[in-house]
């Protein structure tokens, strides 16, 4: 049996995907590959995060499930757009699609809430299969960025070894909530950590009750901010 990769709102049969984006021929290039998608449509370009936000006000196209967001705008950088738009579309998931993949602006993204970090050389079936996993509740990054952020993880497991649990994580929760900051799927993290799919899960629950967080992006970011993962 074949399920859902996610699930609309009533009367909705698409993913419904705005792309805030200041380079008009690569907006308008995402929005042919995301309208040939049978399962997309692309209805909101936006060069600025102000037109953005007039459209909302004016509800010209129905709510995007996913925002695709440069971070290089005119006028509001995109991370700091980022909290913005989050408190206006408090459903949206936000996928970052940029060039830069330094460690900085990666780990403020991410703070800010963003739900996903991909660099632009992503291939388009790549690109479709990452914004389907944003839309479902993953959180995707670029090779490159997982690499990066992995091996800061890695080397703060070392120094961390002897050092206390923070806020009453056992070992497992935080080793996860580390791998989860690198990239990983539920799945990836099961086959990683030898355990079952389900039990990942009930460690990713008593991660988000502990830290009083609704989802990844929100434990993620309490980690950077807490100097859990560097």
């Amino acid at each position: 049996m074949t399920s859902t990769p996610y699930s609309f709102p009533i009367g909705e049969e698409k993913l419904c995907i705005w792309i805030l984006e200041d380079n008009t021929e690569l907006r308008q290039t995402l929005q042919s590959i995301f309208s040939q998608a049978a399962d997309m449509t692309c209805p909101g370009l936006f060069s600025t995060v102000e037109e953005l936000l007039s459209a909302l006000n004016r509800e010209t196209y129905p709510s995007p499930h996913v925002l695709i967001l440069d971070l290089a705008l005119p006028t509001v950088h995109g991370l700091e757009a980022i909290p913005v738009l989050k408190e206006e579309f408090p459903s949206v998931r936000i996928l970052v699609y940029t060039v830069s993949g330094e460690n900085h602006a990666v780990k403020r993204a991410i703070e800010a809430g963003a739900d996903g970090y991909l660099l632009k050389d992503i291939g388009i079936e790549k690109m479709l299969s990452h914004v389907r996993e944003t839309a479902r509740g993953d959180s995707p990054l670029s090779p490159q960025v997982a690499r990066h952020i992995l091996g800061s993880c890695q080397k703060e497991s070392l120094s961390t070894r002897e050092s206390p649990v923070p806020h009453s994580l056992t070992p497992v929760e935080l080793q996860i909530l580390r791998l989860l900051a690198s990239g990983m799927l539920k799945k990836e993290i099961s086959g990683s950590l030898g355990i079952s799919y389900h039990q990942v899960d009930y460690s990713m629950r008593q991660i988000f009750v502990k830290l009083r967080v609704a989802n990844v992006q929100g434990a993620v970011g309490i980690a950077l901010r807490s100097g859990w993962i560097k």
